[in-house]
């Protein structure tokens, strides 16, 4: 069963999940599937790609049989396309999925391609073109990306060739953002130019990032975005505490304000499902704490959304994803209001 083809594939492990860059990923597995044959794979990836936040070991192995399948495809030799991108995947798209933030991979190549009738089957647990193989088939494939809530797609045209797509949700930092906020040696010499942040733990801040302290209060029903917060916070020097739902965000507000520690800040999102909305949070933190430092947190803002917040007693807005050098901005300029 297709089940148990999971099964077999992660071997009863337990999914190891971290922030990681697809581009990183896609570069490695081109390079093993297209070792020993007439194939090359050329990849084309933006700066400030998003991370995502998987099962690395899994994700590889789905790129990896989507690449193996695309050089079987290309027997003759030839070129694999492979591309990654940024996309804002909006409400009402045609696409099984939730709007927001997704990291796509495409995978193109100039193949065999797949008769029209059969690209309803391809992702059928059973569907093989192959007598053998040892990679994990299609349906395993999909069915991994879809655990990570994400899908795959396909389009494809005989004697012209194929692409596959895959969309993994965003995290809410950039795939490189914790990398950079590590403790390293830090040079005493001299130098001209902008100057990084050094915490007294030894961790070194690249210029434009602000390291910072106090209480922030983090809000959001996503709980990979709260852990991407929370970890980037505490780099940066802050004190974190997370709230899953709006009542449990005003009910920690409450609580805090009676401590030596109140809140400092809070990063609102602004689309949490049922219950309280992000605007009736603001105005019930409001209510308790007239000076309350707010940012509205979305990847949903249009263009005049900043002064349409400020207008409304926020002291500013996040768009999702967020790199640590604009969090830390905000937050400074947010503790400094």
């Amino acid at each position: 069963s297709l089940a148990r083809q999971i099964l077999d594939f992660t071997k009863g492990r337990e999914p190891k999940i971290e922030v990681v860059n697809l581009a990183d990923i896609l570069r490695r597995s081109a390079k093993l599937s297209t070792m020993g044959t007439q194939v090359r794979c050329d990849i084309v990836s933006p700066d400030g790609l998003w991370g995502v936040e998987v099962d690395a070991r899994q994700i590889r192995q789905v790129i990896h049989n989507l690449l193996i399948n695309a050089c079987q495809a290309m027997s003759a030799g030839g070129v694999i396309q492979g591309f990654i991108e940024n996309l804002i995947v909006p409400a009402g798209s045609n696409l099984d999925l939730e709007p927001g933030p997704y990291v796509v991979v495409r995978i193109r190549d100039r193949g065999c391609g797949i008769p029209e009738a059969k690209l309803r089957e391809i992702f059928e647990p059973y569907y093989t073109t192959k007598e053998s193989g040892t990679g994990i088939g299609l349906a395993t494939c999909r069915a991994i990306v879809q655990r990570h809530r994400g899908t795959i797609t396909v389009t494809s045209k005989v004697n012209v060739g194929s692409e596959f797509r895959v969309f993994l949700p965003a995290c809410q930092i950039f795939a490189d953002e914790e990398e950079n906020l590590k403790p390293v040696a830090v040079s005493t010499g001299g130098g001209n130019g902008s100057r990084p942040s050094i915490q007294s733990n030894g961790t070194i801040f690249p210029p434009g990032v602000i390291p910072g302290s106090g209480r922030i209060l983090v809000v959001d029903d996503q709980d990979s975005v709260r852990d991407a917060a929370e970890r980037l916070l505490k780099k940066l020097g802050y004190d974190p505490v997370t709230a899953a739902s709006g009542q449990e965000a005003v009910s920690l507000y409450k609580e805090y304000a009676t401590t030596e520690d109140p809140i400092e800040a809070v990063l609102l999102d602004m689309t949490l499902p049922g219950g309280l909305s992000g605007d009736e949070v603001m105005t019930l933190i409001r209510r308790m704490d007239q000076n309350a430092r707010v940012i509205a947190t979305s990847g949903f803002f249009s263009d005049d959304a900043e002064s349409t917040f400020r207008q409304d007693g926020y002291v500013g807005i996040l768009p999702k994803p967020y790199a640590v050098e604009r969090l830390s901005q905000k937050l400074a300029e947010a503790m400094h209001h």
